[in-house]
């Protein structure tokens, strides 16, 4: 395959031989007219004179094209014939630069509007989870994390992920530490306070994390399974929770 200078080469050499072949045909035709003036103007002059005539003519269109050939090889030497294709070679390389320049800006701006977009969506369920505990948030920022495809923005929800259930952990023990309580007492008195009852057993403390819609009372429960049984839970890892109730059944059970 040619590089951009051969290809640019090859075309102005076809344009000058496409010069001096149209330049020969405008000169022909020049002539051929003379020649049907002439030839009418002679019809008069003996044969002789025609004849001279005749050579004369034809030496002046072979003058003519000599001249022509010579002017465009004279101006087809004149300039650095390789500094017109390396120009006009850079000049075309330059446009497909900017266009991929330019398809690459559009393309970065697009996926950086798609990003800011994407975290201002976890920004405002990680405050969700956060400020107002809710149970939704969370399994939509886990689904959004699981289908995610773009790298930086699975990044971020990988953190909030985590940071969210590292803070969650964090004070809950750090209020039972407090409060010298468990964690089942801290959500039997949750739920005394919603006007409810959650006796202390694993099938309730299963039930809680499978279907409350209150983070706070999850993370209880999923710390009084862990002390239930003996099973290190990974905070909010609901999957692991159906895992064990797969092999272990008859606790899961209402």
């Amino acid at each position: 395959m040619q590089n951009p200078s051969g290809q640019e080469y090859e075309h102005l050499i076809a344009h000058f031989d496409r010069l001096v072949k149209t330049t020969s045909i405008f000169v022909g035709l020049i002539i051929a007219v003379g020649l049907g003036v002439f030839y009418h103007s002679l019809g008069e002059i003996r044969d002789d004179a025609r004849v001279s005539a005749q050579a004369e003519i034809a030496k002046a269109k072979e003058q003519v094209l000599t001249e022509v050939r010579q002017r465009v090889d004279d101006e087809f030497n004149s300039k650095d014939i390789n500094e017109l294709v390396e120009a006009a070679a850079k000049r075309k390389a330059g446009r497909a630069i900017d266009r991929q320049i330019q398809d690459e800006v559009g393309q970065t701006v697009t996926r950086l509007q798609d990003q800011i977009v994407a975290t201002t969506q976890i920004g405002d369920l990680a405050m969700r989870m956060r400020l107002l505990g809710y149970r939704e948030a969370l399994d939509e920022l886990t689904a959004k994390y699981k289908r995610e495809d773009d790298p930086d923005v699975r990044r971020t929800e990988k953190i909030i992920l985590e940071s969210v259930t590292t803070d969650y952990e964090k004070v809950w023990k750090a209020t039972m530490l407090r409060d010298h309580s468990t964690a089942q007492q801290e959500l039997s008195l949750m739920a005394a306070q919603r006007g409810e009852t959650i006796p202390a057993s694993d099938s309730n403390f299963v039930s809680v994390i499978r279907t409350d819609k209150d983070l706070n009372a999850v993370c209880l429960a999923f710390l009084a399974l862990r002390v239930s049984t003996g099973v290190q839970f990974p905070m909010f890892d609901i999957n692991a929770v159906e895992k064990w109730c797969a092999e272990n059944s008859a606790k899961c059970k209402p």
